[in-house]
């Protein structure tokens, strides 16, 4: 099973970059990849260098559920987890996602 991991952000490039490096440190080995939406229209926002399957989008609209939906557009995991940008998420809250999919294939796990 494939994650797609979706972060919308705005304006808050120093708590995002904390973020950003969890998610990958978590993500490591897993088959999985980062979508990240910049709900922003006044800044950018960058990346850390990783070899990790990273993309960026442009929200055309303004709102964090338009910025989530924008950002599931892109994805092509089974699972999508949806985080906001605040979030330092680890390799055991990602394991626990993959096993209660597993249990519960067709629940939706908010």
């Amino acid at each position: 099973m494939k994650l797609s991991v979706i972060i919308p952000t705005k304006d808050r490039l120093a708590v995002f970059n904390s973020t950003i490096v969890k998610v990958v440190e978590a993500l490591q080995e897993i088959d999985a990849e980062v979508i990240v939406v910049n709900d922003s229209k006044t800044s950018d926002v960058f990346i850390p260098e990783s070899s990790a399957d990273i993309q960026i989008h442009n929200n055309p609209k303004s709102g964090v559920a338009s910025a989530r939906n924008f950002g599931a557009s892109f994805s092509s995991g089974d699972i999508l987890l949806f985080l906001d940008d605040d979030i330092l998420i680890n390799r055991s809250a990602v394991e626990g996602i993959f096993l209660l999919h597993k249990r519960y294939p067709d629940a939706a796990i908010t």
